[in-house]
Formats: structure tokens, C-alpha cells, sequence
């Protein structure tokens, strides 16, 4: 990437952050107080609100810093087709400042602070997203591996991992992750590392033997894929 580029993007997030808090300051209030307000303003379905908290969480400003939570109030301004926040996940993810594992929990965890906004907000004062409970996230996890889409393999491992969305199954993790690691890639090796504090030796085994299974099951769903799209055209 252009050294040029990757500076001006970073320009333009810290710009916007600057922006806000030039804004909190000329009110005479702290980074912490701006904090709190944005978070008043967001639980009453205020989506400028939600984009700034995002950028609290992401810089640390007014409260602990939290890559996952930035993520979360940043898709959640994002899926009602906001660009300022799609615009700030695009810029960080282009420069790999948000790892795969930020981006999977951040997804999982903006269902929960849709819920969250919605028991402060009250009927007709949610943000205006599409609401996706975590057997939907699964199913979409599942259904972009089955087209292909091999880095959504760690998604699927973390949520049999814990149980998001479906029954709660080391061995079935296991699995996955193992099957992401085999191309070398290090978000599922990590996942397979913390893994290791919690399988018994009987998952960790069950998970071994599905491995081979769950190539050829993937392969076979991937190839049907690719045949109904052939038969469109």
C-alpha cells in the first residue's frame, strides 16, 4: 500500500475523531464526560452517537480501549448504509489494523448491542438497523464457506467454540479451526491455542476425525455452489 495512502487515511479518522471532541471540549467537557453523553444520546437512537462511540472504544478516549466494542458500534452505524462508519472499518481494515478475530467477535457482538440499545431506547427509539440474532450470524457464517469462502472458517470455529448461534462443540471447532490453519493462516491457529486450555483429549480426538470429513463435506457444498451458478447463466 502507498505510504501516501495509508497516511491519508489515518488523517482522515484522526481528523473526524479531532472533530468530535473539538466539539465535547467547546461544552466544556472531558474526554470521559464526552463519553457519557455519547452513550446517553446513542440509547436514545442517536446513529452520530454510535459512530462517535466507536471511536471512544477504538482510541480509548473517555473509557478503556476496545478494538472489538469499536467494531460493533461501528457495523451497527454501518448496516443502516452509513458511510462514515463503513468508511472508518474499510480504512482500518485495509491497513490490517482489524484482525480477523476483532472483526468476527465485533460482528457477534453487535447483536447484543442491538439489543442493549433497543431495552434503553424503547419502542420506536432504536437506531434503525437490520437485526441479526446469532443463529442468523451462524447461518451466514456457514452459508460463505459453503460459496467458498474459506476465511469465514474461523467464524464458523468461533462459534462452536461458544456456542453462538449453535450448540456449544470444542470437537466441531477443532475442526474448523484445524481445517483454516492448514493454509497457514494465523487467526485460526490462535484460536486452536487458546483451544488447548479447554478441549478434553476425547473432543480434541472426535475433532481429529472429522477433520477429513469436513474438507470433503465443505468441497462438495462449494462445488454445488459453483454448479447452480452455472446453470443460471
Amino acid at each position: 500500500m502507498p505510504l501516501l495512502v495509508s497516511r491519508f487515511r489515518r488523517f482522515v479518522l484522526w481528523l473526524v475523531l479531532l472533530a468530535s471532541f473539538l466539539s465535547a471540549e467547546a461544552k466544556g467537557l472531558t474526554d470521559q464526560q464526552a463519553f457519557e453523553s455519547y452513550l446517553k444520546q446513542a440509547e436514545k437512537g442517536d446513529g452520530g452517537a454510535i459512530y462517535s462511540l466507536g471511536f471512544c472504544y477504538w482510541y480509548g478516549r473517555g473509557v478503556a480501549k476496545d478494538p472489538v466494542e469499536a467494531y460493533a458500534y461501528w457495523n451497527l452505524r454501518g448496516m443502516s448504509d452509513r458511510v462514515d462508519a463503513r468508511y472508518a472499518l474499510w480504512a482500518l481494515e485495509a491497513e490490517k489494523e482489524i484482525t480477523p478475530e476483532i472483526r468476527a467477535r465485533g460482528r457477534l457482538r453487535t447483536t447484543e448491542l442491538q439489543e442493549k440499545l433497543d431495552a434503553k431506547a424503547g419502542p420506536g427509539g432504536a437506531p434503525s438497523v437490520h437485526r441479526l440474532t446469532y443463529e442468523q450470524l451462524f447461518a451466514d457464517y456457514m452459508g460463505m464457506v459453503e460459496q467458498g469462502n474459506m476465511g469465514y472458517l474461523y467464524n464458523v470455529g468461533l462459534c462452536y467454540a461458544e456456542g453462538l448461534g449453535v450448540k456449544k462443540d470444542l470437537a466441531e471447532a477443532y475442526a474448523y479451526w484445524s481445517l483454516r490453519s492448514m493454509s497457514g493462516k494465523q487467526d485460526a491457529r490462535g484460536g486452536l491455542s487458546l483451544l488447548e486450555q479447554e478441549i478434553s483429549p476425547e473432543d480434541k480426538r472426535r475433532g481429529q476425525q472429522r477433520l477429513s470429513a469436513l474438507q470433503k463435506e465443505i468441497d462438495d457444498k462449494v462445488k454445488a455452489h459453483k454448479d447452480s451458478l452455472k446453470s443460471v447463466q
